[in-house]
């Protein structure tokens, strides 16, 4: 770039070499009619100018690299891009790591809340199924005079009284086919074999 720009001040001070030397031959070619101390006089002063001009000229010529932009811009700038540094990416890793924590502590409570949920309502369930079938120590009751409001189709049996499940085995029992099942590898329905 340096190259390029002392080509172009060495071709700007021989064309202007060219200049001076053809108004020098001009003058010397010139009639000597006028008096020739004021054409010395003007010679010198028309001299002294283009000299000046020609050593702005080539001031100007070679300051140029230093007030000019090494780079162009061609066209609209784009956006500029955000930067992720290292003192906004932790506090935002931090924050999802922290979020997603969270979550996965929620879903593992509410889990294991409906894991429990579901044995407090089976328990329940041989709690209330097994009183039914337990013979009561009262003698049953006299049938009643009134006639029956609704009557069924189907006759009624009469069910044997049974020894009531001892509700500790089944618990345990309980116990054992959900190792059972949680030991065996799930084949579930709902996702399609591939």
């Amino acid at each position: 770039m340096i190259g390029d720009q002392q080509k172009d001040v060495a071709g700007n001070i021989a064309a202007l070499e060219q200049q001076l030397n053809e108004v020098r031959d001009a003058l010397a070619t010139r009639p000597t009619t006028n008096d020739a101390a004021v054409s010395a006089a003007f010679a010198q002063a028309y001299s002294q100018q283009l000299l000046g001009l020609t050593q702005a000229y080539t001031r100007l010529q070679m300051n140029t690299q230093n007030t000019t932009s090494p780079l162009i811009r061609y066209g609209d700038a784009s956006p500029a891009q955000p930067v992720l540094t290292l003192k906004k990416a932790l506090p935002i890793g931090f924050g999802a790591g922290v979020a997603l924590g969270a979550g996965a502590a929620f879903a593992l409570e509410l889990r294991a809340r409906r894991r429990k949920r579901s044995e407090v309502a089976e328990v329940a369930e041989v709690e209330t199924a097994a009183p039914s079938a337990v013979p009561s120590s009262a003698p049953p009751a006299a049938p009643s005079a009134a006639p029956p409001t609704r009557r069924s189709a189907a006759p009624t049996v009469k069910a044997e009284p049974t020894v009531p499940p001892d509700l500790r085995r089944l618990q345990q029992l309980y116990r054992e086919s959900r190792t059972q099942e949680q030991a065996r590898p799930a084949s579930s329905s709902r996702w399609p074999a591939s």
